[in-house]
Formats: C-alpha cells, structure tokens, sequence
C-alpha cells in the first residue's frame, strides 16, 4: 500500500484483509464504520462443459468458505 494513505492524505476503500495490519497497529483509522460498502464481488470463471480438476474445486470450494466468513 502506498505511504500517502497512511500519511493522512486521503481516504481510501479498499478489502479489509488488504489493510488488517494497519487497522490493527493504529496506522489506518476506519472511518464510517456504520456505513460499509457494499459487498464486492468474487468471480471464478472456467471452460463450461470442460473437466474440472479436483484441486481447481477444492480451491474454488475454499476460495468461497474465505470469503463468506468476516475478516
């Protein structure tokens, strides 16, 4: 993440998990917390009809369990 954001210059939007460890240590403040955005989409796109290895399930399966749960 650019230093600008964390020198108090600006706003920014952007994924909790991208910025946990500055909201942890104090560095970045959450402001408006009573008005979040609204949900961001998670697209996984893939061949339809084609074989889908099981490792592409098995990590398609645990990409959607990470992101259903609250960071």
């Amino acid at each position: 993440m650019s230093t600008w954001r964390r020198a108090g210059l600006g706003l920014i939007q952007s994924p909790r998990y991208g910025v946990r460890h500055w909201l942890e240590s104090g560095e970045l403040v959450e402001v408006l917390p009573e008005m979040p955005p609204p949900d961001m989409p998670l697209y996984i796109m893939y061949p339809a009809g084609h074989f889908l290895a099981p490792r592409v399930s098995v990590f398609i399966d645990w990409l959607r369990e990470c992101f259903a749960r609250p960071l």
